[in-house]
């Protein structure tokens, strides 16, 4: 991050530097607000770099602002198609909105051009498990963990967390409530942990 802000400096229109800084951010568990203020921190606004274009559109996702991010990554697209964090983004807006399907084909195709996005696998495995499909979202998530550049901090814990609803629903208590005891180290504050935790624990003691 030091690295990033120092480069923005001495070249303040480098989107590249820009992209690169929110998807740090993100890996960190930033708010929402501190990737907005990332995105608009760039002077010459954000349509005029792809790269940031699709950043502008995977933040709208984030706050459900479909129609927006659906905006933003076909615009992305356009100037650079088949771009990975565009269709990333699309994906997340669908996935959003409850078209768990058409978010899958998106995530597929980040994932053809790139193995180890992290984000792509995770958001793959939300829709599997979503629409039943356990054993397959398990997979998805086990790789999202295993990809996820920072091994602490709000990003993992979620991950974990995904990992311990799946289990759970596979019947297999005593190993979610070890992934979810691993999340709630990481992230002690996430309330939506904590409601995972209670249900893991309410499933062993009706054992």
């Amino acid at each position: 991050m030091w690295a990033l802000d120092r480069i923005l400096e001495r070249f303040p229109n480098m989107d590249k530097a820009y992209s690169k800084k929110g998807l740090v951010l993100e890996n960190l568990g930033a708010t929402t607000e501190e990737r907005w203020a990332n995105l608009e921190a760039y002077p010459t606004g954000v349509i005029s770099s792809p790269r940031l274009t699709a950043g502008y559109a995977s933040l709208c996702a984030i706050v459900h602002r479909t129609d927006d991010a659906l905006k933003y990554a076909d615009e992305a697209l356009k100037r650079i198609p088949g771009y990975g964090e565009a269709l990333y983004a699309r994906g997340k807006a669908n996935m959003f909105a409850n078209r768990h399907l058409v978010a899958m084909e998106d995530f597929g195709k980040v994932l053809e051009k790139n193995t180890l996005h992290d984000g792509a696998w995770n958001d793959l495995g939300i829709c599997h498990a979503v629409l039943g499909n356990q054993q397959q979202a398990l997979l998805c998530f086990d790789r999202a963990i295993a990809r996820t550049l920072y091994s602490a901090g709000a990003v993992m814990a979620e991950r974990r967390g995904n990992r311990a609803k799946v289990l759970l629903s596979l019947g297999r208590p005593e190993e979610a409530r070890a992934e979810i005891m691993r999340a709630r180290e990481l992230d002690a504050t996430n309330s939506n942990l904590a409601l995972v935790q209670e249900e893991v624990l309410q499933a062993l003691r009706s054992r």
